[in-house]
Protein backbone atom coordinates (compact mmCIF):
# COMPACT_ATOMS: atom_id res chain seq x y z
CA UNK A 1 0.00 0.00 0.00
CA UNK A 2 3.13 2.62 0.79
CA UNK A 3 4.87 1.66 -2.12
CA UNK A 4 1.22 2.25 -3.96
CA UNK A 5 1.14 5.73 -2.81
CA UNK A 6 4.41 6.72 -3.31
CA UNK A 7 3.96 5.44 -6.97
CA UNK A 8 0.76 7.57 -7.59
CA UNK A 9 2.57 10.45 -5.44
CA UNK A 10 5.35 10.50 -8.12
CA UNK A 11 2.86 10.40 -11.11
CA UNK A 12 1.07 12.88 -10.00
CA UNK A 13 3.83 15.41 -9.34
CA UNK A 14 5.60 14.06 -12.95
CA UNK A 15 2.18 15.43 -14.33
CA UNK A 16 1.90 18.30 -12.64
CA UNK A 17 5.27 19.12 -13.70
CA UNK A 18 4.70 18.27 -17.56
CA UNK A 19 1.51 20.27 -17.29
CA UNK A 20 3.87 23.47 -16.10
CA UNK A 21 5.74 22.48 -19.29
CA UNK A 22 8.87 21.59 -17.42
CA UNK A 23 11.78 20.05 -18.81
CA UNK A 24 12.95 16.90 -17.36
CA UNK A 25 14.70 13.92 -19.23
CA UNK A 26 12.42 10.94 -16.59
CA UNK A 27 11.42 12.04 -13.70
CA UNK A 28 13.41 12.44 -10.70
CA UNK A 29 12.60 14.05 -7.24
CA UNK A 30 14.86 16.93 -6.48
CA UNK A 31 16.53 16.01 -3.61
CA UNK A 32 14.43 15.82 -0.41
CA UNK A 33 12.96 19.77 -1.15
CA UNK A 34 9.15 18.30 -0.55
CA UNK A 35 10.06 18.22 3.28
CA UNK A 36 10.86 21.17 4.82
CA UNK A 37 14.33 21.05 6.48
CA UNK A 38 15.30 21.75 10.05
CA UNK A 39 17.01 24.64 11.21
CA UNK A 40 20.22 23.04 12.40
CA UNK A 41 21.87 20.18 10.45
CA UNK A 42 20.67 16.32 11.55
CA UNK A 43 21.39 12.92 10.63
CA UNK A 44 19.34 9.90 9.24
CA UNK A 45 18.89 7.17 11.55
CA UNK A 46 21.10 4.20 12.16
CA UNK A 47 19.89 1.43 11.28
CA UNK A 48 20.19 -2.44 9.17
CA UNK A 49 20.02 -1.25 5.43
CA UNK A 50 20.08 2.16 5.73
CA UNK A 51 22.49 3.39 3.32
CA UNK A 52 22.53 6.81 4.65
CA UNK A 53 22.72 5.97 8.11
CA UNK A 54 24.74 9.14 10.00
CA UNK A 55 24.68 11.27 6.99
CA UNK A 56 24.01 14.80 7.79
CA UNK A 57 21.86 16.77 6.16
CA UNK A 58 23.75 19.24 3.76
CA UNK A 59 24.39 23.10 5.49
CA UNK A 60 23.67 24.50 2.09
CA UNK A 61 20.35 22.92 2.05
CA UNK A 62 19.51 24.26 5.44
CA UNK A 63 20.91 27.49 4.76
CA UNK A 64 18.94 28.02 1.79
CA UNK A 65 15.52 26.76 3.49
CA UNK A 66 16.10 29.07 6.91
CA UNK A 67 16.77 31.98 4.12
CA UNK A 68 13.31 31.19 2.34
CA UNK A 69 11.34 31.61 5.54
CA UNK A 70 13.12 35.08 5.77
CA UNK A 71 12.25 36.14 2.34
CA UNK A 72 8.52 34.81 2.86
CA UNK A 73 8.18 37.15 5.84
CA UNK A 74 9.94 39.92 4.77
CA UNK A 75 7.66 39.85 1.58
CA UNK A 76 4.61 40.83 3.63
CA UNK A 77 5.80 44.21 3.92
CA UNK A 78 4.13 46.65 1.16
CA UNK A 79 6.68 49.54 0.78
CA UNK A 80 9.10 48.37 -1.93
CA UNK A 81 12.42 50.12 -0.02
CA UNK A 82 11.52 48.75 3.32
CA UNK A 83 10.47 45.31 1.89
CA UNK A 84 13.88 45.23 0.40
CA UNK A 85 16.24 46.16 3.07
CA UNK A 86 14.23 43.43 5.12
CA UNK A 87 15.18 40.29 2.72
CA UNK A 88 18.35 38.36 3.89
CA UNK A 89 21.63 38.15 1.07
CA UNK A 90 21.60 34.79 -0.12
CA UNK A 91 23.25 32.09 1.40
CA UNK A 92 27.15 32.18 1.04
CA UNK A 93 27.24 35.63 0.00
CA UNK A 94 28.99 38.49 1.59
CA UNK A 95 27.27 41.45 0.38
CA UNK A 96 28.71 44.94 1.48
CA UNK A 97 25.51 46.06 3.67
CA UNK A 98 26.36 49.79 2.39
CA UNK A 99 25.80 48.70 -1.60
CA UNK A 100 22.62 46.76 -0.14
CA UNK A 101 21.31 49.73 0.82
CA UNK A 102 22.68 52.19 -1.83
CA UNK A 103 20.47 49.36 -4.23
CA UNK A 104 17.48 49.27 -1.98
CA UNK A 105 17.48 52.92 -1.97
CA UNK A 106 16.63 52.78 -6.04
CA UNK A 107 13.24 51.51 -5.07
CA UNK A 108 12.40 54.75 -3.06
CA UNK A 109 8.53 55.77 -3.84
CA UNK A 110 8.73 58.71 -6.35
CA UNK A 111 8.61 62.05 -4.70
CA UNK A 112 5.41 62.67 -7.20
CA UNK A 113 3.02 59.34 -7.58
CA UNK A 114 1.09 59.00 -10.34
CA UNK A 115 -2.26 60.36 -8.62
CA UNK A 116 -0.93 63.55 -7.61
CA UNK A 117 0.17 64.05 -11.14
CA UNK A 118 -3.52 63.22 -12.33
CA UNK A 119 -4.80 65.71 -9.68
CA UNK A 120 -2.69 68.35 -10.79
CA UNK A 121 -2.99 67.88 -14.45
CA UNK A 122 -7.17 67.73 -13.63
CA UNK A 123 -6.64 71.41 -12.15
CA UNK A 124 -4.36 72.68 -15.09
CA UNK A 125 -1.28 72.63 -13.06
CA UNK A 126 1.15 71.55 -15.33
CA UNK A 127 3.42 73.82 -14.10
CA UNK A 128 3.98 72.19 -10.86
CA UNK A 129 5.27 69.15 -12.47
CA UNK A 130 7.61 70.92 -14.14
CA UNK A 131 8.57 72.74 -10.79
CA UNK A 132 8.99 69.43 -8.91
CA UNK A 133 11.07 67.14 -11.39
CA UNK A 134 13.46 70.08 -11.77
CA UNK A 135 14.45 69.79 -8.37
CA UNK A 136 14.88 66.17 -8.78
CA UNK A 137 17.20 66.63 -11.35
CA UNK A 138 19.07 69.33 -9.62
CA UNK A 139 19.20 67.14 -6.29
CA UNK A 140 20.16 64.10 -8.35
CA UNK A 141 23.89 66.43 -9.35
CA UNK A 142 24.12 67.77 -6.36
CA UNK A 143 22.40 66.04 -2.82
CA UNK A 144 24.04 62.47 -2.44
CA UNK A 145 21.49 61.17 -0.34
CA UNK A 146 19.18 62.11 -3.11
CA UNK A 147 20.88 60.19 -6.44
CA UNK A 148 18.91 58.38 -9.00
CA UNK A 149 15.56 59.43 -7.59
CA UNK A 150 14.79 61.32 -10.60
CA UNK A 151 14.58 57.99 -12.09
CA UNK A 152 12.03 56.83 -9.66
CA UNK A 153 9.77 59.72 -11.68
CA UNK A 154 9.82 57.99 -14.70
CA UNK A 155 10.00 54.62 -13.44
CA UNK A 156 6.05 54.77 -12.72
CA UNK A 157 5.89 55.58 -16.81
CA UNK A 158 5.73 51.58 -17.15
CA UNK A 159 3.28 50.71 -19.90
CA UNK A 160 -0.08 50.70 -17.74
CA UNK A 161 -3.00 52.49 -19.24
CA UNK A 162 -2.90 54.88 -16.06
CA UNK A 163 0.56 56.02 -16.93
CA UNK A 164 -0.08 56.26 -20.43
CA UNK A 165 -3.67 58.57 -19.89
CA UNK A 166 -1.01 60.90 -17.19
CA UNK A 167 1.94 61.19 -20.06
CA UNK A 168 -1.17 61.61 -22.79
CA UNK A 169 -1.99 64.44 -20.45
CA UNK A 170 0.71 65.69 -19.30
CA UNK A 171 2.31 66.16 -22.56
CA UNK A 172 -0.64 67.62 -24.04
CA UNK A 173 -0.93 70.31 -21.22
CA UNK A 174 2.97 71.16 -21.53
CA UNK A 175 4.29 69.51 -25.23
CA UNK A 176 7.19 71.51 -25.06
CA UNK A 177 8.38 70.74 -21.40
CA UNK A 178 11.53 68.31 -21.28
CA UNK A 179 9.97 66.22 -18.46
CA UNK A 180 6.88 65.32 -20.14
CA UNK A 181 8.72 64.29 -23.10
CA UNK A 182 10.83 61.86 -21.33
CA UNK A 183 7.68 60.53 -19.51
CA UNK A 184 5.93 60.36 -22.82
CA UNK A 185 9.13 58.55 -24.05
CA UNK A 186 9.40 56.14 -21.14
CA UNK A 187 5.92 54.87 -21.52
CA UNK A 188 6.58 54.24 -25.56
CA UNK A 189 9.32 51.95 -24.73
CA UNK A 190 8.21 50.38 -21.75
CA UNK A 191 4.83 49.53 -23.81
CA UNK A 192 7.61 47.23 -26.58
CA UNK A 193 8.66 44.64 -23.68
CA UNK A 194 8.38 42.02 -25.77
CA UNK A 195 8.11 43.50 -28.82
CA UNK A 196 9.82 42.26 -32.46
CA UNK A 197 12.29 44.66 -32.81
CA UNK A 198 12.74 43.92 -36.04
CA UNK A 199 8.49 44.66 -36.55
CA UNK A 200 8.39 48.25 -38.40
CA UNK A 201 5.63 48.57 -35.59
CA UNK A 202 8.54 48.64 -33.17
CA UNK A 203 11.12 50.11 -34.93
CA UNK A 204 8.39 53.15 -35.54
CA UNK A 205 7.57 52.87 -31.90
CA UNK A 206 11.32 53.41 -30.47
CA UNK A 207 11.68 56.19 -33.20
CA UNK A 208 9.11 58.30 -32.01
CA UNK A 209 10.22 57.63 -28.78
CA UNK A 210 13.53 58.90 -29.35
CA UNK A 211 12.53 61.90 -31.13
CA UNK A 212 10.69 62.96 -28.04
CA UNK A 213 13.96 61.95 -25.70
CA UNK A 214 15.91 64.21 -27.82
CA UNK A 215 13.48 67.53 -27.81
CA UNK A 216 14.30 66.68 -23.98
CA UNK A 217 17.50 66.75 -23.90
CA UNK A 218 17.32 69.83 -26.01
CA UNK A 219 15.60 72.14 -23.88
CA UNK A 220 17.23 70.04 -20.61
CA UNK A 221 20.81 68.75 -21.77
CA UNK A 222 21.50 67.50 -18.02
CA UNK A 223 18.47 65.38 -18.50
CA UNK A 224 19.87 61.63 -18.19
CA UNK A 225 16.72 60.07 -18.10
CA UNK A 226 16.44 60.93 -21.35
CA UNK A 227 19.75 59.89 -22.53
CA UNK A 228 19.22 56.48 -21.03
CA UNK A 229 15.93 55.88 -22.70
CA UNK A 230 17.93 57.05 -25.96
CA UNK A 231 20.14 54.37 -25.38
CA UNK A 232 17.69 51.99 -24.11
CA UNK A 233 15.76 52.57 -27.59
CA UNK A 234 19.00 51.89 -29.74
CA UNK A 235 19.50 48.41 -27.49
CA UNK A 236 16.06 47.45 -28.37
CA UNK A 237 17.02 47.62 -32.23
CA UNK A 238 20.24 46.68 -31.56
CA UNK A 239 21.50 49.46 -33.60
CA UNK A 240 24.98 49.74 -31.72
CA UNK A 241 26.69 52.30 -33.55
CA UNK A 242 23.90 54.44 -31.95
CA UNK A 243 24.05 53.12 -28.70
CA UNK A 244 27.59 53.70 -28.26
CA UNK A 245 26.98 57.44 -29.56
CA UNK A 246 24.40 58.01 -26.84
CA UNK A 247 25.89 56.76 -24.21
CA UNK A 248 29.20 58.32 -24.34
CA UNK A 249 26.82 61.14 -24.27
CA UNK A 250 25.22 60.06 -21.08
CA UNK A 251 28.46 59.58 -19.37
CA UNK A 252 29.03 62.98 -20.63
CA UNK A 253 26.50 63.73 -18.45
CA UNK A 254 26.95 61.40 -15.71
CA UNK A 255 30.17 59.41 -15.26
CA UNK A 256 29.21 57.53 -12.37
CA UNK A 257 25.10 56.99 -12.65
CA UNK A 258 24.29 54.26 -11.67
CA UNK A 259 21.72 53.64 -14.43
CA UNK A 260 23.81 55.00 -16.66
CA UNK A 261 26.15 52.49 -16.13
CA UNK A 262 23.88 49.59 -15.72
CA UNK A 263 22.70 50.53 -19.39
CA UNK A 264 25.76 49.80 -20.52
CA UNK A 265 26.39 46.70 -19.15
CA UNK A 266 22.69 45.31 -20.27
CA UNK A 267 24.18 46.26 -23.82
CA UNK A 268 27.69 44.64 -23.60
CA UNK A 269 25.82 41.55 -22.48
CA UNK A 270 23.91 41.52 -25.40
CA UNK A 271 26.63 42.11 -28.06
CA UNK A 272 28.99 39.20 -28.97
CA UNK A 273 31.70 42.02 -28.57
CA UNK A 274 30.71 42.94 -25.37
CA UNK A 275 33.55 41.14 -23.00
CA UNK A 276 36.51 43.93 -23.39
CA UNK A 277 33.31 46.44 -22.08
CA UNK A 278 32.16 44.62 -19.43
CA UNK A 279 35.98 44.12 -17.78
CA UNK A 280 36.92 47.62 -18.23
CA UNK A 281 33.43 48.45 -16.86
CA UNK A 282 33.67 46.02 -14.13
CA UNK A 283 37.13 47.77 -13.03
CA UNK A 284 35.83 51.25 -13.04
CA UNK A 285 32.89 50.03 -10.39
CA UNK A 286 35.50 48.08 -7.83
CA UNK A 287 37.51 51.89 -8.30
CA UNK A 288 34.07 54.16 -8.25
CA UNK A 289 32.41 51.89 -5.52
CA UNK A 290 34.54 53.24 -2.82
CA UNK A 291 32.93 56.63 -3.88
CA UNK A 292 29.42 54.94 -4.62
CA UNK A 293 28.53 51.71 -2.64
CA UNK A 294 25.91 51.14 -5.33
CA UNK A 295 28.29 50.88 -8.70
CA UNK A 296 30.17 48.11 -6.73
CA UNK A 297 26.98 45.61 -7.94
CA UNK A 298 28.64 45.89 -11.44
CA UNK A 299 32.41 44.65 -10.45
CA UNK A 300 31.55 40.89 -10.78
CA UNK A 301 29.83 41.25 -14.25
CA UNK A 302 33.15 39.57 -16.02
CA UNK A 303 32.82 36.55 -13.56
CA UNK A 304 28.89 36.62 -14.18
CA UNK A 305 29.59 36.21 -17.69
CA UNK A 306 31.92 33.50 -17.57
CA UNK A 307 29.41 31.76 -14.31
CA UNK A 308 26.66 31.46 -17.80
CA UNK A 309 29.02 29.73 -19.74
CA UNK A 310 29.97 27.25 -17.34
CA UNK A 311 30.14 23.98 -18.22
CA UNK A 312 27.23 21.36 -16.43
CA UNK A 313 29.57 20.46 -14.07
CA UNK A 314 30.74 23.54 -12.64
CA UNK A 315 27.61 25.28 -13.40
CA UNK A 316 27.18 25.68 -9.65
CA UNK A 317 30.21 26.49 -8.59
CA UNK A 318 30.57 28.94 -10.65
CA UNK A 319 27.47 31.00 -10.05
CA UNK A 320 28.11 30.88 -6.47
CA UNK A 321 31.68 32.51 -6.85
CA UNK A 322 30.27 35.47 -9.77
CA UNK A 323 27.32 36.03 -7.04
CA UNK A 324 29.52 36.51 -4.29
CA UNK A 325 30.71 39.68 -3.35
CA UNK A 326 27.29 42.08 -4.26
CA UNK A 327 24.28 41.79 -5.62
CA UNK A 328 24.74 42.23 -9.66
CA UNK A 329 22.21 43.28 -11.71
CA UNK A 330 18.53 42.32 -11.62
CA UNK A 331 19.42 40.46 -15.37
CA UNK A 332 21.89 38.59 -14.21
CA UNK A 333 19.78 37.35 -10.98
CA UNK A 334 17.57 36.41 -13.84
CA UNK A 335 19.72 34.49 -15.68
CA UNK A 336 21.56 32.79 -12.88
CA UNK A 337 18.00 31.65 -11.35
CA UNK A 338 17.24 29.89 -15.21
CA UNK A 339 20.19 28.54 -15.36
CA UNK A 340 20.31 26.65 -11.97
CA UNK A 341 16.44 25.88 -12.31
CA UNK A 342 17.65 22.01 -12.18
CA UNK A 343 20.93 22.18 -10.93
CA UNK A 344 20.07 23.62 -7.80
CA UNK A 345 16.20 23.85 -7.72
CA UNK A 346 16.85 26.15 -4.21
CA UNK A 347 18.86 28.42 -5.61
CA UNK A 348 17.66 28.96 -8.38
CA UNK A 349 14.51 30.15 -6.38
CA UNK A 350 16.44 32.32 -3.87
CA UNK A 351 18.14 34.42 -6.58
CA UNK A 352 14.51 34.67 -8.46
CA UNK A 353 13.42 36.14 -5.40
CA UNK A 354 16.71 38.35 -5.20
CA UNK A 355 15.48 39.51 -8.80
CA UNK A 356 12.00 40.64 -7.68
CA UNK A 357 13.63 42.05 -4.42
CA UNK A 358 16.25 44.58 -6.58
CA UNK A 359 13.80 45.25 -9.63
CA UNK A 360 12.18 48.56 -9.77
CA UNK A 361 8.74 46.79 -11.59
CA UNK A 362 9.19 43.68 -8.82
CA UNK A 363 5.70 41.70 -8.61
CA UNK A 364 4.96 42.49 -12.19
CA UNK A 365 8.08 40.90 -13.90
CA UNK A 366 8.64 38.39 -11.54
CA UNK A 367 6.33 36.80 -9.34
CA UNK A 368 4.03 34.72 -11.90
CA UNK A 369 7.69 33.65 -13.72
CA UNK A 370 8.97 32.60 -9.41
CA UNK A 371 5.76 30.26 -9.59
CA UNK A 372 7.32 27.43 -11.50
CA UNK A 373 10.48 27.87 -9.16
CA UNK A 374 8.20 27.42 -6.45
CA UNK A 375 6.67 24.84 -7.67
CA UNK A 376 10.16 23.03 -8.58
CA UNK A 377 11.48 23.56 -5.30
CA UNK A 378 8.75 21.43 -3.37
CA UNK A 379 7.60 25.13 -1.95
CA UNK A 380 3.67 24.28 -2.54
CA UNK A 381 2.17 26.14 -0.07
CA UNK A 382 3.85 29.64 -0.80
CA UNK A 383 3.38 28.54 -4.82
CA UNK A 384 -0.68 28.29 -3.65
CA UNK A 385 -0.43 31.44 -1.86
CA UNK A 386 1.20 33.44 -4.76
CA UNK A 387 -1.19 32.39 -6.87
CA UNK A 388 -4.03 33.22 -4.64
CA UNK A 389 -2.84 36.77 -4.90
CA UNK A 390 -2.32 36.89 -8.79
CA UNK A 391 -5.50 35.90 -8.82
CA UNK A 392 -7.02 38.63 -6.78
CA UNK A 393 -5.57 40.81 -9.66
CA UNK A 394 -6.95 38.59 -12.44
CA UNK A 395 -9.58 36.41 -11.94
CA UNK A 396 -10.76 35.24 -14.99
CA UNK A 397 -6.95 33.89 -15.88
CA UNK A 398 -8.24 30.49 -16.64
CA UNK A 399 -4.74 29.00 -17.09
CA UNK A 400 -3.52 30.21 -13.68
CA UNK A 401 -6.71 28.98 -12.13
CA UNK A 402 -6.08 25.72 -13.13
CA UNK A 403 -2.26 25.39 -11.95
CA UNK A 404 -4.02 26.68 -8.22
CA UNK A 405 -6.15 23.51 -9.08
CA UNK A 406 -3.25 21.27 -9.50
CA UNK A 407 -1.35 22.14 -6.98
CA UNK A 408 -3.64 22.11 -4.05
CA UNK A 409 -4.85 18.25 -5.23
CA UNK A 410 -1.03 17.76 -4.80
CA UNK A 411 -0.86 19.60 -1.57
CA UNK A 412 -4.35 17.64 -0.45
CA UNK A 413 -7.63 17.12 -1.54
CA UNK A 414 -9.50 18.54 1.05
CA UNK A 415 -8.00 22.16 0.09
CA UNK A 416 -8.88 21.85 -3.86
CA UNK A 417 -11.48 23.87 -5.55
CA UNK A 418 -13.53 21.94 -7.53
CA UNK A 419 -14.22 18.75 -5.29
CA UNK A 420 -16.50 16.80 -8.05
CA UNK A 421 -13.73 16.83 -10.50
CA UNK A 422 -12.54 13.42 -10.67
CA UNK A 423 -9.65 14.29 -13.08
CA UNK A 424 -5.90 13.14 -12.07
CA UNK A 425 -5.15 16.33 -10.31
CA UNK A 426 -1.84 17.60 -12.75
CA UNK A 427 -4.53 18.75 -15.20
CA UNK A 428 -7.84 20.73 -13.91
CA UNK A 429 -10.47 19.81 -16.98
CA UNK A 430 -12.88 21.71 -15.55
CA UNK A 431 -11.06 25.09 -15.74
CA UNK A 432 -10.07 23.89 -19.36
CA UNK A 433 -13.50 23.42 -20.35
CA UNK A 434 -14.85 26.87 -18.92
CA UNK A 435 -12.20 28.51 -20.65
CA UNK A 436 -13.09 27.14 -23.88
CA UNK A 437 -16.68 27.74 -23.48
CA UNK A 438 -15.76 31.49 -22.67
CA UNK A 439 -13.62 31.74 -26.20
CA UNK A 440 -16.40 30.08 -27.95
CA UNK A 441 -18.73 33.65 -26.54
CA UNK A 442 -15.33 35.59 -27.40
CA UNK A 443 -15.45 34.41 -30.75
CA UNK A 444 -18.91 33.04 -31.66
CA UNK A 445 -21.66 35.47 -33.00
CA UNK A 446 -25.97 35.27 -32.10
CA UNK A 447 -25.56 32.21 -34.50
CA UNK A 448 -22.94 29.86 -32.93
CA UNK A 449 -24.95 27.45 -31.21
CA UNK A 450 -21.86 26.27 -29.31
CA UNK A 451 -21.24 28.95 -27.18
CA UNK A 452 -25.24 28.39 -25.43
CA UNK A 453 -24.90 24.83 -25.12
CA UNK A 454 -21.45 25.30 -23.89
CA UNK A 455 -22.65 27.64 -20.59
CA UNK A 456 -25.88 25.41 -20.43
CA UNK A 457 -23.62 21.95 -19.90
CA UNK A 458 -21.61 24.14 -17.10
CA UNK A 459 -24.65 25.34 -14.85
CA UNK A 460 -26.22 21.75 -15.64
CA UNK A 461 -22.90 19.39 -14.27
CA UNK A 462 -22.14 22.20 -11.27
CA UNK A 463 -25.47 24.14 -10.54
CA UNK A 464 -23.25 25.28 -7.38
CA UNK A 465 -20.04 26.55 -9.22
CA UNK A 466 -19.22 30.24 -9.52
CA UNK A 467 -17.55 30.00 -12.57
CA UNK A 468 -20.37 27.96 -14.81
CA UNK A 469 -22.68 31.03 -13.90
CA UNK A 470 -20.04 32.93 -14.64
CA UNK A 471 -19.42 31.63 -18.59
CA UNK A 472 -23.00 31.29 -18.57
CA UNK A 473 -23.66 35.69 -18.03
CA UNK A 474 -21.28 36.02 -20.35
CA UNK A 475 -23.18 34.50 -23.12
CA UNK A 476 -26.12 35.74 -22.08
CA UNK A 477 -25.24 39.08 -22.44
CA UNK A 478 -23.52 38.48 -25.42
CA UNK A 479 -26.34 37.32 -26.93
CA UNK A 480 -28.89 39.71 -25.55
CA UNK A 481 -31.06 37.18 -24.36
CA UNK A 482 -32.93 37.63 -21.56
CA UNK A 483 -31.56 35.80 -17.79
CA UNK A 484 -28.69 37.72 -17.34
CA UNK A 485 -29.79 39.24 -14.29
CA UNK A 486 -30.78 35.81 -12.65
CA UNK A 487 -26.89 34.61 -13.45
CA UNK A 488 -25.56 37.34 -11.91
CA UNK A 489 -27.58 36.14 -8.92
CA UNK A 490 -26.74 32.61 -8.97
CA UNK A 491 -23.00 33.89 -9.50
CA UNK A 492 -23.33 35.48 -5.94
CA UNK A 493 -24.74 32.63 -4.23
CA UNK A 494 -22.31 30.35 -5.42
CA UNK A 495 -19.21 32.56 -4.66
CA UNK A 496 -17.20 31.12 -1.51
CA UNK A 497 -16.10 34.17 0.27
CA UNK A 498 -13.55 32.45 1.49
CA UNK A 499 -11.44 31.73 -1.38
CA UNK A 500 -9.69 35.19 -2.31
CA UNK A 501 -9.97 34.06 -6.44
CA UNK A 502 -13.49 33.39 -6.15
CA UNK A 503 -14.36 36.82 -4.30
CA UNK A 504 -12.02 38.57 -6.69
CA UNK A 505 -14.37 36.88 -9.49
CA UNK A 506 -17.32 38.50 -7.46
CA UNK A 507 -15.70 41.83 -7.19
CA UNK A 508 -14.63 42.10 -10.82
CA UNK A 509 -18.25 40.83 -11.76
CA UNK A 510 -20.10 43.20 -9.62
CA UNK A 511 -18.00 46.35 -10.48
CA UNK A 512 -18.86 45.75 -13.97
CA UNK A 513 -22.98 45.35 -13.20
CA UNK A 514 -23.44 47.10 -10.35
CA UNK A 515 -23.29 50.76 -10.32
CA UNK A 516 -20.90 52.30 -7.80
CA UNK A 517 -22.96 53.92 -4.54
CA UNK A 518 -23.22 57.96 -4.98
CA UNK A 519 -23.67 59.74 -1.52
CA UNK A 520 -26.41 62.79 -1.36
CA UNK A 521 -26.61 65.03 1.12
CA UNK A 522 -24.55 61.83 3.69
CA UNK A 523 -26.89 59.37 2.22
CA UNK A 524 -25.94 56.56 -0.03
CA UNK A 525 -28.35 57.00 -2.91
CA UNK A 526 -27.86 53.92 -3.78
CA UNK A 527 -29.26 52.15 -0.25
CA UNK A 528 -29.97 54.58 2.04
CA UNK A 529 -33.67 55.06 2.85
Amino acid sequence: MVARRAALLVLTLALLASWFGWRYDGFAPVRDAWRPLPATPVTAPAGEGNAAAAAPVPSRLVDQQVALLAIRAAERTRDAEARCLAMPDPPGTAWPAATVAARCALLRKAAMPLPVMRELLSRGRAARLHQVHAELLVQHFEDPGRREQIFSAFRQFDGSREAGAIATAWLRAAPRDPYALTAAGWQRLAGLAGADPAADATRRAVGEAQDQFERALAAEPRLVPACVGAARGARLLADWPRHDALIGRCREIDPEGFHVLAEVAEAARQRPDGAATLQALAAFAAEAGSRRPVLASLANLPASAAAAAAGEGDVVAAWDRALHDAPPPVEVLVAAATRLTYEDPLQALLLRSQALRFDPCGWACHRRERLELLVNAGQLPWAETEMTALLAAAPDDWALLGRLEAVRRVIGPATAMADGDTGSGATSPWFDQVEACLQAISAGNRADAAAPACSAELVEARPDDPYAWYARLRWLERSGRPGAHLALRRLMETVDRGKPEQRALLDRTLAEHVPAPRTTGGWVAAGGR
